[in-house]
């Protein structure tokens, strides 16, 4: 025996296992092997293989655990990503594949931490031993003589070649869709979703006339310019009209009694009359004539605007 070959023989490897059936049996789509899927599998079955213990003066054999404490393997995709250099998508997409292809489960648990504190979305992973087994050993009789007879060994011993039996496939694409949380989550993500706004839902009438920072004022006026609405029908007075109108001299009640005034007048108007660019602008229009007016103790509501206002109106109301 050459001396390097009777030296490799003599060193105790341990570690995985790579069978050759896999690298034909784990493919991807254009039926290349799926390299990251085998060296994850194998990292996976390492684990699962019993951990011998032993005496230390026979060296008999005394008993067989399991190298983890849970009831299966725990990893996390980050931790297998750093471990073989992959990425962390790179990881879960293979994972993903081995899952679809029946060859293990992917579990996600709530589990509680030394301190306490629950920690969602812990991964674990079990293999499926039968379907694992179908992959590793080819069982295929192959006639390759033409008279029947199969090129397995006469002991019957099953062949562990190249020999291409039905193909086990993980079949899905090279850069798949990737999967998210919430598929696992449902529950969880549905409770959040029921307690949050929609974000594509149309805001309110004062959302529209008050909300924004920049309502009133110049930047304001280019965002409306291109269409004029009609006062909303659940419009009621933002503060920064009520401020404004403070600032002409109005009391709060005769600021109140304006707004309803201002509602009604213009809701009731038909057509493209009541159709404003800028409803701030008009409201500051109809307070400065009515600021404007002599003061009266005429306290009769108006049935139209101030500037056609027959009447004079007390100052200050």
């Amino acid at each position: 025996m050459a001396s390097v070959v009777e030296s490799i023989t003599k060193l105790n490897i341990t570690g995985n296992v790579i069978p050759n059936a896999w690298w034909t049996r784990i493919t991807m789509q254009n039926g290349k092997p799926d390299c990251n899927a085998v060296v994850l599998l194998s990292e996976i079955v390492y684990w699962y293989r019993a951990k011998i213990v032993r005496d230390e003066a026979s060296g008999c054999t005394i008993s067989s655990e399991k190298r983890f404490k849970s009831d299966k393997l725990q990893r996390s995709y980050q931790s297998l990503a750093d471990q073989f250099g992959f990425t962390k998508r790179q990881v879960q997409e293979a994972m993903y594949r081995l899952r679809d292809a029946g060859l293990i489960t992917l579990e996600l648990r709530t589990v509680n931490i030394g301190t306490g504190m629950p920690v969602s979305n812990v991964l674990f992973i079990e293999p499926n031993p039968e379907k694992i087994e179908q992959i590793t050993y080819v069982t295929d009789a192959v006639d390759t003589n033409g008279n029947g007879d199969s090129c397995g060994s006469a002991s019957g011993e099953l062949s562990r070649y190249n020999v291409r039996p039905s193909h086990v496939s993980t079949c899905t694409p090279i850069t798949p869709e990737r999967e998210t949380y919430t598929e696992i989550t449902t529950e969880t993500t549905t409770e959040t979703e029921s307690k949050s706004v929609r974000a594509d839902a149309p805001p309110t009438a004062e959302q529209k006339l008050s909300s924004s920072p920049h309502h009133g004022t110049s930047e304001h006026k280019k965002q409306t310019a291109t269409k004029g609405t009609r006062l909303p029908d659940d419009w009621t007075l933002p503060d920064q009209w009520r401020t404004f109108a403070i600032g002409q001299g109005l009391s709060p009640q005769a600021i109140t009694r304006e707004a309803d005034i201002f509602a009604d007048y213009w809701r009731s108007i038909p057509g493209a009359k009541a159709v404003k660019l800028d409803w701030f602008a008009t409201w500051r229009n109809w307070i400065r004539k009515i600021a404007t007016q002599p003061v009266n103790q005429d306290h009769r509501r108006r049935a139209s605007p101030p500037d056609s206002v027959s009447r004079p109106r007390a100052f200050g109301e």
